[in-house]
This record gives structure tokens, sequence and C-alpha cells, in this order.
């Protein structure tokens, strides 16, 4: 049973959450009790796509008299006092979030359950069963199945259904931003109607509307009221507004008395934005058939359009985000079984889609604005963008192995190669990539004299907090994370050219090694994680240097000063504006939002960063390095189960933060497992050991030739040994 009342601190949602999506930007959100302590929480909300709006925000549920559903109101102070928060009713249900979030009421009359899920096309449904028991309570049971139903046997079916109170349903619609609190009125409007349901139209006088599919004879009865004082401890915990008023048109009635059998049938209803997705679900006798591979990273994949939700509950598009979480995401389907023809078909639609932009303006937009009106305040999406296309190029490096290992010679054909083709469809867009920044045309990046990128605006990096228009954490000039994903997309652009390109040259790669050098020994800030990308991306300054010393110098410093086992801290303890908790109004926790707060996402580049000190690093773990990131201990305390929170406390116990669920977050760590699943490194290296040593040598064997007989024909063979044995030197050395 929960208690009538309980401080407002004690009803965070830190502890756990639920959430369910359609890959189509729609979610669910709520806790485990039912009640709502977020402005956020809703049986349907809208984060991407054609509208940012909470619509479905809560229910009220009886059986008969009975109330089953608890709500926190703000409560009356007494004599002064402050109000109390009450949570009424004071009812549980048994819970269960896996596969689905479902609740349990063991009933004198039997056993009912309410499940949210997505359903497809999309949209999302709350299905409603009982399972009818003859003669009191029924047996307790750890789990009801929903396929599973009692047949029972009683002397008069008419008698037992006459025991059966109404199920009544109360929605509130509040039709509202997400953001923003403050229910409006609303109608309800019928479409179609049928003795198995219908489609209603749910209209506010703002215009806003949504769809609501109806399964089974529900009766709608009219009865306007407006509930008062619903109260949010987490948003008073944030030092936003924490109450709002809700109103309700009228309820839903169902009578299982009317029913024709004693058995259940499915009831449900589905809310959608799209009429379609009503009248799919009207239609559709059963649910669909075998389900896809499930797995958390899948709710933040948007398939229509094709693209990728920050976190939940309130990030939408950015294009920052997008190409950190992309080649995670993709591995993270594939890893869970999704078809390979799905999920590349995917992300090359996210690639293609954001690369427009690349070949309108020469650049990305940070975030994707429902109105149209993006914004663009970023000076790495791009390079993000780029980053994606090497790490899925990897990628593509294991499934040409696939591939070769389906054939009898050992050989593949251009047309069947999948690193091949990857690069054939993206060489053009990362030329123009590239060239936009050399050409100058970025906003917020400039070439120097060294070849280094310079950032020019303050708040225009992942460290981008701001409050009242001023930059929290401001960088600018060389920054590391920066330059490393230059020289990557640098890299990338050489390794993709063919023979007679410039950008295959022995020049050009004589210029990525000074451009790697200027990187490595350039871009300080070591108070701060950001030097971990010189060593965590693919094609990282420190792998293609082969500098393994200046790896294992900033990854022990980073381990030593930044390391937490949920991420790496933002900023060192011994710097005077350490703060290690991000909480609190909006302006204390702007100002401690990249001030000390650890961030999950930097915690699965520091693996990546790991995995390449191979046996070394794992001599070095015996004295120091022997804890790692996200163990099964840190995963169990998440907000929500699978799922990784957007930052945490900087000291223990590392309570979570920000957003309970975020893209990148989980992404970085599952992209860290698919690198050391596949020896990606591994390929990579040999890669750029063929081609960038190749050039070199190409040159100095040229020069020998032109000045010294003896590099001729006396020992054709001595540099072919010399070559062979430098490659498997620089495959050996950062190895897995």
């Amino acid at each position: 049973m929960i208690e009538k009342s309980k401080p407002a601190a004690e009803l965070s949602t830190a502890s756990s959450e639920w959430l369910v999506t359609d890959q189509r930007g729609a979610f669910a959100m709520g806790t485990p009790q039912g009640f709502r302590t977020r402005k956020y929480h809703s049986f349907y909300s809208g984060v991407a796509g054609r509208s940012e709006l909470n619509f479905l925000t809560d229910i009220e549920l009886h059986w008969g008299e009975q109330a089953l559903w608890p709500h926190i109101y703000s409560g009356n102070g007494t004599g002064g006092a402050a109000p109390v928060p009450i949570i009424h009713p004071a009812v549980s249900a048994d819970f269960m979030q896996q596969p689905h979030p479902t609740w349990t009421w063991r009933l004198p009359e039997g056993i009912l359950t309410l499940r949210v899920q997505a359903r497809s096309p999309g949209g999302i449904a709350l299905v409603f069963e009982f399972e009818m028991k003859p003669g009191g309570k029924p047996k307790p049971k750890s789990k009801v199945k929903a396929k599973s139903r009692s047949k029972a046997k009683v002397s008069s079916a008419s008698a037992l259904r006459a025991q059966l109170p109404l199920l009544r349903l109360r929605p509130f619609f509040a039709l509202r931003d997400l953001h923003a609190t403050g229910g409006q009125l609303w109608t309800l409007h019928r479409t179609s109607a049928g003795s198995a349901g219908g489609v209603v139209k749910i209209t506010a006088g703002s215009g806003n509307e949504v769809h609501l599919g109806m399964k089974g004879p529900w009766h709608w009865q009219e009865e306007p009221l407006w509930y008062r004082n619903f109260f949010y401890p987490e948003e008073s915990l944030r030092g936003y507004q924490d109450r709002e008023d809700l109103h309700s048109a009228g309820e839903f009635k169902l009578d299982f008395n009317a029913s024709r059998s004693s058995e259940l049938t499915e009831l449900g209803f589905l809310v959608s934005e799209d009429p379609a997705d009503v009248t799919h679900y009207i239609s559709s006798p059963e649910p669909e058939g075998k389900s896809p591979p499930s797995f958390a990273a899948q709710d933040f994949i948007l398939t229509r359009p094709a693209g990728i939700v920050a976190g939940y509950p309130w990030f939408g598009e950015w294009g920052r985000d997008t190409f950190v979480s992309l080649p995670g995401l993709v591995a993270a389907w594939l890893g869970a079984g999704g078809s390979e023809t799905e999920v590349w078909d995917w992300a090359h639609e996210v690639l293609g889609r954001w690369g427009e932009w690349i070949q309108k303006v020469g650049m990305l937009p940070n975030l994707i604005e429902k109105e149209g009106s993006h914004q663009w305040e970023s000076s790495d999406a791009t390079l993000w963008w780029c980053h994606s296309l090497a790490a899925l190029w990897q990628l593509t490096l294991a499934d040409r192995e696939k591939a070769r290992s389906r054939t009898s010679s050992r050989k593949i054909t251009p047309g069947l190669d999948p690193s091949l083709e990857f690069q054939k469809r993206y060489v053009s867009l990362l030329n123009l990539a590239i060239d936009s920044i050399q050409a100058g045309r970025h906003p917020f990046l400039k070439l120097n004299a060294d070849a280094l990128l310079e950032v020019t605006e303050a708040h225009t990096t992942w460290m981008d907090a701001r409050f009242e228009g001023a930059p929290v954490t401001p960088r600018t000039g060389v920054l590391p994370e920066i330059n490393a994903l230059w020289f990557q997309a640098r890299c990338l652009q050489a390794l993709w050219a063919d023979e007679k390109s410039p950008y295959d040259s022995t020049e050009n790669w004589q210029e990525l090694e000074r451009l790697g050098r200027a990187v490595l020994n350039s871009t300080h800030e070591e108070e701060r994680p950001n030097r971990i990308f010189l060593h965590s991306i693919p094609l990282a300054p420190s792998l293609a240097l082969q500098d393994e010393e200046s790896l294992l110098r900033d990854f022990t410093q980073i381990y030593e000063t930044l390391w937490t086992p949920v991420g790496l801290r933002t900023l060192e303890p011994k710097d005077s504006r350490y703060r290690p908790e991000c909480c609190g109004s909006q302006e204390e926790r702007d100002m401690a939002y990249h001030q000390g707060p650890a961030w999950g996402w930097l915690g699965g580049h520091f693996e990546m960063a790991r995995s390449r000190l191979g046996k070394r690093g794992e001599l070095q773990g015996r004295k120091t390095l022997a804890r790692k990131m996200f163990d099964d201990k840190a995963l169990e305390r998440m907000p929500i189960r699978g799922h990784i929170a957007e930052l945490f406390d900087a000291e223990a116990p590392f309570k979570p933060r920000g957003a309970p669920a975020q893209a990148w977050s989980l992404a970085c760590l599952e992209e860290a497992k698919a690198r050391k699943k596949f020896g990606l490194v591994n390929k990579l290296t040999a890669l750029l050991a063929q081609r960038w040593l190749g050039r070199r040598e190409r040159k100095s064997i040229r020069g020998a030739s032109a000045s010294s007989p003896e590099a001729g024909s006396s020992e054709p063979g001595k540099f072919k040994k010399k070559m062979k044995k430098k490659t498997l030197k620089i495959s050996g050395a950062v190895g897995l």
C-alpha cells in the first residue's frame, strides 16, 4: 500500500520509471506506482515529427466504486503550514516492466491487467484484460500471460456476470506543449462507431487534436469536470511549475455483464496523431505477429522520417547527438538480430537526410525544430557526421569478412563488397563537408596556420550550457575533440581516395602526419575529459601515428582524475569551478552541467580508448585500471531498465541526473562492445598501415633510386621485408 501523504522530496522519480516508444516520435512514460511525478509523464506524447505535445496525460480508473489508479495532489496547508502532497487513492498493483509495462489488480471477481505497448504501424495502446475467477479472490500469480484465459465452468454464467462491476476510465487529455503545464478544455467527436469499438477525435480549443481508437464495447458518457492541483514533485525539485489542472470531458464505461462470454476479450485504446493508425488498430483482430528484436536502443530510433531522438523525455533531434549515437545504435540493432538490410537502409536514410544540409549549406544544424526553423549553433555537428561515416565504414569491414566467408575462393566481387559500396555512396559528401570547412563557409570554425581548426564561438561545442545567454563553459580556440574529429575526417578522405587523387598523394599523407602531431601536441585542456577523443574515435591521431605513449599518458591521467563507474567527470575535483551535483533550480543546474558531473557517453569513449591499449592496458589494469565502466551494479541503478541516464553526480553514490534515457549514453557503450567483438581496431590499423606507410616508403624509394644505385636493383626484396615488418608492428601495437 502507498501512504496517503509523503514529502515531495521523497517522491522523486530517480529510483524507477518506465518508457514505451512507437519509433515515430511518440512515447509514453511514467512510474511503476502509476502516479505521475513529472509534467512529461503521460500515456501518449510526441517529442519528434509533427508535434511536441503532451496528449493523453493521465487516466482515472475505477472497478465499480473502487478507485484503482493513484495520483498526487498538492494538498492543502492548515494553520499556515505548507501543503502536504497527497496520494489518492492509496492503492497499489503488481507491476512488471518487461516485455511491456503491466499492472495487475487482484480483485474479488478476478484479475484485471493493464499494459502499455506500442503498436504497428504507429500509436500507443492501453490494453485491458480481465480473467474471470468464480468464488472469491483468485490465487496469487507472479505473472499473467496475455494469451492465457481461465475457462471457468459455472452453473449459471448469467449469475456470474451479474456480479461484475462496471470498468470506468476517465481520460485527461492535456493537449499542451510538452514542456509546459496547464491542461486545456477539450471535446470528443465520434467519427465512426460499432459494437466492437470505434474511432473518436479529441479536439482542444487551441486546435490541437489527437485520435483515439477503441477496441471493445466501450460506452462514452459526457460529464465535463476539472481536476485541480495535480502535483509533480520532480518539477518542484527542478525549480519549475509543479502544479497543474486537467480537464476531462467524460468517461468510458465497459459493462462486462453485457458481454456474451464469461471469458475476457482484449479491450483497449490506441492513441495516435494519425487516424490511419487507429483505424488499423480497430480492424486488427489480434496484435501483430512475431515481434521484432527487442532492445533498449530501439527507443531512440525514428523510422518516419528516419532519425534519432537524443533522449527522453525532453530531447528531440540534435545533429551532434544523432551522429555520436548512430554507430552504436546500428551495432545494437544488428546485435539484437535485426535484419541487415533493414538496419543499413535505416542508417543510410539518417545519413542522407542530414547530408542534404551539407549539400545545401555546407554544414549540419544543431537542432531540428518542429516548425521548420532549425538551430545552427554547433561547431561540431558536421564533424560528428563525418565520424559516423568512419565508424559505420568500420562496421562494414566486419560485414566484408562475413561476405568473404560465404565464398569458397575467399574473394568477393566489388559489387558485393559492403565497405566499398559504403565508400562510393558517401565519398562525394565527405569531400564536400571538408571543402566547406576549408573554404571558410562554416561560421564557427576557421583554419589556423598549422591547419588546425579553431572554434570561434564559445557555446558551440558539446559543452554548450548557457545561463541568461552567457556561456557557462566557454570554449574557443584549438580544442581536442574538434581537431581529433577533423584529423579523422581528413584521414578518411585520404583512405577513400583513388590512387590518382591528390588526397592519396605522398604529400597529402605527409601533411596528415604533421596535422596528427599538431593535434596531439597542441590541444591541451587536461582538466577536462575531451582529450579522450584523441584516442577513442576510429581514426584517432594516436592510432594513426602509432603514438601509444600519448595514449597511455592521457588515459592514465583521465583515469586518475576524471573516472567514475558511470562516465567521466567533466572537470577535475581540484578545480575551483568543480560542482559535483547537477540539481536544484535552472540556474544551479546550468552552472553545474559541464563543471563536474559525470557523463555516460564519455564512459563509452573511455572504453574504446582502453581497448587500444591491448596487453599493455591489461597489465596496467592490474595496478590501477581494473574496474570498467557500467558494470552490472551500476546498470541496476539506472532510472529506466536497460537505459543509461544523461549524466550523474560526480561523487558516490553517483545519482542519475538529467534525462533518464539518453541515446548517446547507451549508444557509445554499444559501439565500444562492437569494436571489441569484431576486432575493428585491427582492421583499420591494417588499412592505415597499407596506405600510409606505403605512400611514405614509396617516396623514400624514389629518392634513393635517384641518389644511390645500391637502393635499386641490387636488393629488390629489402624494402618489401622492411615494410611488412613495420605493418605488422603497427597492427600489433594497438590491437585488441
